[in-house]
């Protein structure tokens, strides 16, 4: 759980992000005020993230969480499956 919260907490993209959850089958993401400000969950989101709590306040909120509704373009890769970093 801690390897997924850091790649997601320091992804380079919103699609690096979809792609590893996607992987992963995850159908939501939270995300809380701990999270550090460079993560790119922290600025404007692709329809592909629909807010789902809290229903108010939602852009002031502590804790925020998301349904996931994948774009197409978006697809498992098994590369975040690895175990072991290659080397």
């Amino acid at each position: 759980m801690a390897a997924n919260n850091q790649f997601v907490r320091f992804a380079a993209t919103e699609k690096d992000v979809l792609t590893f959850l996607k992987t992963h089958g995850a159908t939501h993401i939270m995300i809380t005020a701990k999270q550090p400000e460079e993560t790119v969950l922290r600025g404007p989101l692709s329809d592909a993230f629909i807010p789902v709590y809290p229903i108010e306040n939602f852009e002031t909120a502590v804790v925020k969480v998301w349904t996931l509704h994948y774009p197409p373009k978006i697809q498992p890769d098994p590369k975040y499956l690895a175990t072991t970093s290659g080397d």
